[in-house]
């Protein structure tokens, strides 16, 4: 196994041991202020914050420390530190409507300095926080719509505005563990997180629906499809607006083969995040389930426009193309995606076992999990199968009897990815009878051991 399934491991035991390292240094700050040397502790406070500053098992404990410092700053005159005191101790006790009318008789009856200049700064406050709050509802936003990287800039600005808001601070951790999930899935990595992020959220209504869906994906990738289930209608529930709950509750719909129930979700996560091009490969491959082929077409085509360098698209988009007889179209389509993948393979990194990539087939197991050499076996079945068709049958069988062939028949491989191609072409007669003895023979070539 792999090297990097155990690095998450290490970086939650570095982050335990950082807590520690920085709860010492914050008992010697509190020491520090017992003893009246209030400078000294905050210079120690300050220290200890730094250690955890990116720490995302420190959520709450951070948060409580910064509110503390902030008291602590005041006591050494700190003008910030004070002017906050005013906010958000004094008057942000006080309805700001009452607020406003406190201001506006100081004003009329020429009120002391000392009240005077506090609460006029009250209304440059309520603009200031109003400004964080917009910020950090916009960032929510985009992570509704899966627009990671406008999201971080969003919670960003209104972390550099209030460097004490927990909404901000949250919103980045959230942004973060969603961008975990775009490259190889580390679990334990996420779920080394997901604790302290249920805890921190547990109070914040326009954020812990985003947990909630990070758990379900955290299910989902462990086997629990009705656990998966149950968190992405509670996320729904609690914030309809998330296309990622929805998409991925049509997923979890389409592993347990209930394609209407899983169109309907993909629809509205499509309507949710319209640019979201996974979302409309997702709702692809439920219309090809539901014998919509030519609506899957569409949808394949629409993502191969935006973004042409996805191969699993393009390979079940040349699967469509040969359902309605356009061989030569499939052909090409099928040859651009082996290229590719042998381009992919060439690379280092992607040689590990754990590089793994995902085919389907309704009328099986919706999503079959490949090993390197049964990715390489599926493509070249594919190529096979549909230069068979085209009677083109000596690259059919240099195809058909590859490396990866051979390669394969040394391991027990499931039916469903043995014969995966087979079930494919067979779809063919249910559209066009007239290709049945010509399907049927590629399939009886496709089927024989022996490759001749």
């Amino acid at each position: 196994m792999s090297q990097k399934h155990h690095k998450p491991v290490s970086v939650a035991a570095q982050g335990q041991a950082d807590i520690k390292r920085a709860e010492i240094l914050w008992k010697q700050a509190e020491l520090f202020f017992r003893h009246k040397q209030y400078e000294a502790a905050v210079d120690a406070g300050e220290v200890a914050i730094e250690q955890v500053k990116d720490n995302p098992l420190a959520f709450e404990l951070r948060g409580n420390w910064e509110k503390q410092l902030d008291a602590w700053r005041v006591k050494v005159g700190d003008p910030e530190a004070i002017e906050r005191f005013w906010r958000r101790k004094v008057f942000g006790l006080l309805p700001g409507w009452l607020v406003l009318v406190v201001a506006i008789i100081i004003a009329a009856v020429g009120g002391t300095k000392v009240l005077h200049e506090p609460v006029l700064k009250l209304s440059d406050h309520f603009k200031h926080q109003a400004e964080v709050s917009r910020l950090v509802e916009a960032g929510v936003l985009a992570l509704d719509r899966g627009q990671l990287i406008e999201a971080r800039e969003q919670f960003k600005i209104a972390q550099a505005k209030d460097g004490l808001d927990r909404r901000a601070q949250l919103g980045l951790a959230i942004t973060d563990v969603y961008d975990m999930s775009n490259g190889q899935y580390d679990p334990v990595a996420i779920d080394s997180r997901l604790a302290a992020l249920k805890a921190s959220t547990e109070n914040v209504p326009l954020l812990h629906p985003h947990v909630m869906t990070i758990e379900g994906n955290l299910w989902f990738h462990q086997g629990q499809l009705n656990i998966a289930a149950a968190s992405y209608l509670a996320a729904i529930g609690a914030r309809p607006t998330i296309a990622e709950a929805h998409a991925n509750l049509g997923t979890v719909r389409a592993f347990q083969l209930k394609f209407p129930a899983a169109q309907e979700q993909f629809r509205r996560a499509l309507a949710l995040s319209p640019a979201n091009q996974t979302i409309v490969s997702g709702l692809g491959y439920v219309s090809a389930a539901l014998d919509d082929y030519a609506g899957a077409m569409k949808q394949y085509e629409q993502v191969l426009r935006v973004e042409p360098e996805r191969l699993q698209e393009r390979l079940e988009l040349a699967t469509l193309l040969r359902i309605f007889g356009r061989f030569e179209e499939a052909l090409n389509q099928q040859r651009r995606v082996a290229t590719e993948f042998d381009k992919w393979m060439a690379q280092p990194k992607n040689a590990e076992p754990w590089a793994l990539l995902v085919y389907r087939h309704p009328r099986e197991s919706p999503w079959v999990t490949q090993e390197l050499a049964e990715k390489k076996f599926y493509l070249e079945q594919n190529l096979a199968g549909t230069e068979c068709l085209l009677g083109q049958m000596d690259a059919a069988a240099q195809h058909k009897n590859s490396k990866s062939a051979a390669q394969l028949s040394k391991k027990d491989v499931p039916a469903s990815v043995r014969n995966l191609v087979a079930l494919e072409l067979q779809t063919i007669v249910e559209r066009d009878p007239k290709q049945t003895d010509r399907v049927q023979q590629c399939v009886a070539w496709l089927r024989a051991i022996d490759g001749n």
